[in-house]
């Protein structure tokens, strides 16, 4: 069963490394002049995160 897992395993991963090779541009690329949404929304509930621990220290 082992033989047999591994050349699958190998023939796979050589798959996927070629379908991304086709690919033009990865999905995380933002164009010039665009705006990265999903980094703001990251900041944004990150300073939030923050404001919860300082306010909830600040109750104690």
């Amino acid at each position: 069963m082992k033989k047999q897992l591994l050349p699958g395993l190998a023939v796979f991963g050589a798959m996927t490394t070629q379908a991304a090779a086709a690919s033009a541009e990865p999905r995380w690329w933002v164009p010039p002049g665009e705006s990265d949404w999903y980094a703001w929304v990251g900041l944004v509930i990150f300073f939030l995160a923050i404001l919860l621990v300082v306010a909830s220290l600040c109750a104690l």
